[in-house]
């Protein structure tokens, strides 16, 4: 009913408020680098053993250093992105016509894919996003700024009845910018659906190890974003790990012990990590500072604005008129 939708909204605010507010006095919301210790920024993190973000324990020259090192192509540097204030002056005083072979609306997993591509083969490109573009130096990692900057209604977005959050990202890179890791295949299921119910027979799986156009093509997109897909853990224990095995926090390897010790069927996904040991990757879905996850933002999109493909952010598309 309402008064149940009413408190579920209200207990979801309160909670969300508490545990990432940030003292934004001077000695606050500068106290990742400045005179507060980062557990100090929020009277609970010290409580709950959270330490802040982890770049706040980063000297300034190995922060940057960081940063280039992750991020491969500077959207900035190299004129990739541009301004919707200017380009709204400018039709204010007399009308501009930007000329595109291809504007593509959204820069999520679809749209960077699909601007690398035409770019590539010489076309040029425009992509909109309604969100804004972050650069990474200021990605803070605090909760409350990014589920502002980088969440579809800033991170408030439910379900009709209000029960179920729905965090979609709404920045350049669209989800592939604070999903989490894992690349799951498309279940075969699915494709079925797709193709039997929807008429689209391009995703129709065939018998045995034939391969389709589509798994083709999902087979590049994998190795284009680095996705990794170790062997499922045989041991008994998840803190023997082979070299090639990915690196599980403290949760997962408690979801693989109890899957052992009930018999259990447990499988490893596959992930597009650079790294799964850093504890940088636990704050991907606050801004990937380091460019750790290869999302779109450092594998399609900085190939599309290597081909001299621009980006239009903080651009929302209501109507096409042809």
């Amino acid at each position: 009913d309402k008064h149940r939708e009413a408190f579920c909204g209200l207990k979801r605010l309160l909670c969300g408020v508490a545990m990432s507010y940030v003292d934004t006095t001077d000695d606050g919301c500068d106290g990742i680098k400045g005179k507060k210790q980062p557990w100090e920024l929020n009277p609970y993190w010290e409580a709950m053993s959270y330490g802040g973000p982890i770049h706040s324990y980063v000297p300034p020259k190995r922060d940057a250093e960081l940063i280039q090192e992750g991020i491969t192509f500077d959207f900035e540097k190299h004129d990739a992105i541009l301004d919707v204030d200017d380009i709204l002056d400018t039709t204010a005083s007399g009308e501009k016509i930007l000329t595109y072979d291809v504007v593509i609306v959204g820069s999520g997993c679809g749209g960077g894919v699909s601007a690398a591509t035409l770019a590539r083969a010489g076309y040029s490109v425009l992509v909109i996003e309604k969100g804004p573009y972050v650069a990474p130096d200021k990605l803070s990692n605090l909760e409350s700024e990014m589920f502002d900057q980088l969440y579809e209604q800033s991170s408030l977005l439910t379900t009709t009845d209000g029960n179920i959050m729905i965090l979609a990202g709404s920045a350049l890179g669209g989800g592939s910018a604070i999903n989490w890791s894992c690349c799951l295949d498309t279940p075969l299921e699915v494709r079925r659906e797709w193709a039997d119910v929807h008429g689209l027979d391009h995703f129709r799986p065939l018998s045995g190890d034939m391969q389709t156009e589509f798994d083709a093509s999902m087979a590049l997109v994998k190795k284009r974003i680095g996705v990794a897909c170790p062997p499922s853990s045989s041991s008994k224990s998840p803190q023997k790990k082979s070299k090639s095995s990915i690196n599980h926090n403290v949760m997962n390897e408690v979801m693989i012990a109890g899957c052992e010790g009930m018999g259990y069927k447990h499988q490893v996904t596959g992930q597009n990590l650079r790294h799964t040991e850093t504890d940088a990757a636990g704050y991907t879905c606050f801004g990937d500072r380091y460019g750790n996850k290869q999302s779109g933002i450092v594998t399609y999109l900085a190939d599309a604005g290597k081909a001299g493909a621009k980006i239009l952010p903080n651009c929302t598309v209501t109507k096409i008129l042809k």
